[in-house]
C-alpha cells in the first residue's frame, strides 16, 4: 500500500498537467473532478494520470496476489470451521 502510494504521488507529480488518455464519453459531473485532476482545460473527456493508476489500482488489487500465489485457495466452508464446530456439526448430525 505504501508503494502504491509513493508511485502514484512521484507519478501526478511527474505528469502533471499532461493528458494521460480520453474518454469516450462524458463522465457525470460528480466523477469529474476524479478524471480532471491536474489538467487544464475545460474537455472533460480528458483524463489525467490519477483517474488511470486509481482504475488499474482498482482492477489490479485482487489479480496480482492470486497470479503471485500470495493468496491461500478458498476452502468449502465445512473445511475452514474450527474442530470445536465439526465437533457440534457431527453430534447434531
Amino acid at each position: 500500500m505504501v508503494m502504491t502510494m509513493a508511485m502514484q504521488i512521484y507519478a501526478c507529480y511527474k505528469l502533471d498537467g499532461i493528458v494521460c488518455g480520453r474518454l469516450p464519453f462524458e463522465p457525470q459531473p460528480w466523477v469529474t473532478g476524479m478524471t480532471h485532476r491536474g489538467l487544464n482545460g475545460d474537455d472533460n473527456q480528458q483524463c489525467g494520470v490519477f483517474f488511470i493508476m486509481m482504475c488499474v489500482n482498482g482492477l489490479m488489487r485482487n489479480i496480482i496476489p492470486k497470479i503471485m500465489g500470495f493468496e491461500s485457495p478458498r476452502l468449502p466452508m465445512e473445511q475452514q470451521a474450527p474442530a470445536w464446530a465439526k465437533s457440534a456439526l457431527a453430534a447434531g448430525k
